[in-house]
Formats: structure tokens, sequence, C-alpha cells
């Protein structure tokens, strides 16, 4: 069991194998690397374990037909099927209604934005490992080409500006920002409140 962050259980540490704590537990042993004065917490520790196994979205998606993931379309790409589609829009609905008693205005932004949006908000390349690639400009990839310029050249150019691309929306930040400032404000305005029910595209584990 690794350490939480949060609450009593947090501090519970050094035991790796969850299900040999259980066995241990079950056949009236005391897990030998708990702290002495934490073994109280095991028991309670390992329900909520095992709760969160029959909770496990991948498990329960498939099992009622909400969502499917497909080899085909990518890991961690969700398909959304019509009964998961009803239950996401009544979700979208309600955080919607609730975003308007706060005094949120919905927006719309696209899903891709230029590459040099992200370099001044730092999202790249400071996060770029939980980032898709980016995608240089068809221009800028036939001129390369014709150069016979490497695969380290090209990144080196992304990240340096040099060549300009675009990439998948990590964040909404950097385009309600330029929501706000396409407009003039006075400290009247303040605050502005906006919201959209998006999806970021992010290349973290499938799993998570």
């Amino acid at each position: 069991m690794r350490r939480s962050p949060r609450g009593p259980h947090g501090q519970l540490q050094g035991i790796q194998n969850h299900e040999r704590g259980e066995r241990l537990l079950q056949g009236g042993q005391k897990p030998p690397h708990a702290p002495a004065h934490l073994r109280h917490l095991l028991p309670e520790h390992l329900e909520r374990l095992e709760e969160a196994r029959r909770r496990d979205h991948r498990k329960l998606g498939r099992e009622l037909g909400l969502f499917c993931i497909d080899e085909s379309v990518g890991q961690g790409l969700i398909l959304w099927k019509p009964k998961g589609a009803l239950i996401r829009r009544s979700l979208q609905d309600f955080i919607t209604e609730e975003l308007d008693k706060l005094g949120y205005s919905q927006v719309y932004t696209p899903n891709i934005g230029k590459l040099d949006l992200y370099r001044t908000s730092g999202h790249f390349p400071y996060y770029q490992e939980s980032q898709y690639a980016p995608i240089p400009e068809r221009d800028a990839m036939e001129k390369l080409s014709q150069e016979g310029a490497s695969c380290a050249e090209l990144f080196n150019g992304l990240a340096t500006g040099t060549i300009e691309g675009y990439m998948l929306k990590p964040m909404n930040c950097p385009h309600h920002i330029k929501i706000y400032a396409n407009d003039a404000h006075s400290y009247r305005d303040l605050p502005v409140r906006l919201a959209r029910c998006t999806a970021g595209n992010r290349a973290e584990s499938w799993a998570a």
C-alpha cells in the first residue's frame, strides 16, 4: 500500500501487496510491515480497497453498457454508448444549471490551438510528457523533409518556436483568457466567470 496524502490511512506504509495483507487479516495474523499503532485501521482500509474494486468505472462501464474502449480507436479514448451518453448529458445539464446559479457564462472553444498559445501558458514544453505530441504545420513539414531534417531537429524547432504547429487542447485556461482579453473590462465587470463542459486532451495513463 502506497502512502496517500489524505486522512489517517495515508500514514499506513510498507504493505506492497494488498491481497497478502487481506489474507493475513482473515487468518488472524497482523501484517508485519504496518506500524503497530496503526494496525487497527487496516481492516477499514482493506474494505475501502475492496469497495473501490467493486466500483471500478472500467468494470461498471462494460457491465452496464455505458461506454466501450476499442484498440483501433486508442486506449483510454471513450466511446459513449446511448445509456452512457444519456448519463453524461444529464450530468452536463446539472452542471450547467449550477454554473448559471453561480453567475458563470458558458463559452465554446476549439479542441486545438496554435502551439505558441501553449508556449505562452507554459503547458508546452513543461508538461509535454502528459500531452499529445504537437502537430507541425504542413508547409514546415514539407520544407524539413526536403532538407532531410531529423526528428530531433523537428522537435527542437517545435520546442523553441522556430517551427510553428498546433496541439490538442490540454486545458481550457488559455482559450478562456483569450476570450477575456478580446474585450475591454472595467473593475466593475469583475469577476468575469467563464465555463465550458469539455474534454481535455491528455496523453495520460488510460487506466487513470
